[in-house]
């Protein structure tokens, strides 16, 4: 009898966290992407590499500044503003380097990451960073614009949990003008930077409230207060899945075009109980016909590529696709495309159809 067998998949549900962070293409993006279109060539860089290209140029643009806060200032007119000799602080390092991420197709966030005392410790209990995720690497992707370095493990790009957890492992990595300045700074920045191993924060929606999610780390206690002044919305988890999620997997379910009839089959055969039908079992084999429909949790979402086999890649401006299998092997592989161009996390199956023995 011929079966048809899911072999390896990564097909799995969508995460439920992939509104949180609310990346919409809007008028302000777009006016940024252009700006660093005229003034950049960071678009011929691909994932990840473009991610910390862009990280250099926002850390070459001013000098840092704890104090100047620009308020309301959209990311482009920080960027015009810079260009005229101001300085800003880490929250705006990060910032920048987010939105230009986020305008170019991109999924990035900021990060606040806290001592275990950030609520009365004094000032200076937080530093900022960012976080991109990387669909080449499926996984987020850590990078301090203002310190100018992210982190490795094995050769491979880590998040800010990953550090966290493996601080011994990891390795920075640091610009070539960050060692004509300091003689030593995988020190000093570990240094630094242990400094924030309290909670890291992100902000998101969540039913339609804006809020702070707080992810312990070594702080143990729940927050009301931020260096003495107030802390609203603050939510707090241990659940690192709740931070750590894919925000641009697509999910593939396929639904059988001809449905096995059961009784029928049984009326018309005569089989009379259990055992006649499981030897009769070939009769409800179904045939491997289906209508495959897809979804995405991919932020402006554009269309699908569908690859099967060999053949020529299809683009696909629908969430549905017609599959009959013929006998043997199928690997199948889609993925979403957004509005920049930009290739999500790839849904990869793999099928066998036909006669089988302990496959």
């Amino acid at each position: 009898m011929k079966q048809i067998k899911i072999l390896k998949s990564n097909n799995k549900i969508l995460s439920e966290r992939s509104n949180f962070l609310q990346i919409q293409d809007n008028n302000e993006l777009i006016e940024l992407r252009n700006y660093i279109l005229e003034k950049t060539d960071l678009v011929k860089y691909k994932d990840p590499e473009i991610f910390f290209k862009t990280m250099e140029w926002v850390n070459s643009l001013w000098k840092h500044d704890g104090i100047n806060n620009p308020g309301n200032a959209t990311s482009l007119e920080i960027l015009q503003r810079a260009s005229r000799g101001e300085n800003f602080r880490c929250v705006e390092y990060a910032k920048i380097t987010r939105d230009i991420l986020v305008s170019l197709g991109y999924i990035a966030r900021s990060i606040s990451i806290q001592s275990e005392n950030a609520d009365y410790g004094g000032i200076g209990q937080s530093h900022v960073v960012a976080e991109v995720w990387s669909s080449k690497k499926e996984k987020w992707v850590f990078l301090d614009p203002q310190m100018n370095c992210y982190a490795v493990k094995d050769n491979i790009p880590v998040s800010y949990y990953e550090i966290y957890k493996s601080f011994n492992e990891v390795k920075f990595i640091f610009s070539e003008d960050t060692y004509k300045n300091c003689n030593n700074p995988d020190y000093d920045y570990r240094k630094f930077i242990k400094n924030y191993m309290g909670y890291m924060v992100v902000d998101g929606v969540i039913n339609e409230n804006n809020v702070r999610l707080y992810l312990h780390l070594d702080g143990k206690r729940q927050l009301l207060a931020f260096q003495a002044g107030d802390l609203s919305n603050a939510i707090f988890t241990k659940n690192v899945d709740d931070i750590y999620f894919n925000p641009n997997a697509t999910m593939a379910m396929l639904e059988y075009k001809e449905k096995v009839d059961f009784v029928k089959i049984i009326q018309e055969n005569r089989l009379k109980d259990l055992k006649e039908m499981e030897e009769n079992l070939d009769l409800f084999s179904v045939d491997p016909n289906f209508k495959v429909r897809f979804t995405t949790n991919a932020p402006n979402h554009q269309y699908y590529e569908l690859k099967i086999n060999d053949r020529p890649l299809i683009k696909l401006e629908t969430d549905t696709y017609d599959l009959s299998l013929s006998e043997g092997l199928h690997d199948i592989c889609v993925y979403s495309i957004n509005k920049q161009g930009i290739k999500g996390s790839s849904t990869n199956m793999k099928i066998f159809y036909g006669e089988i023995e302990n496959r």
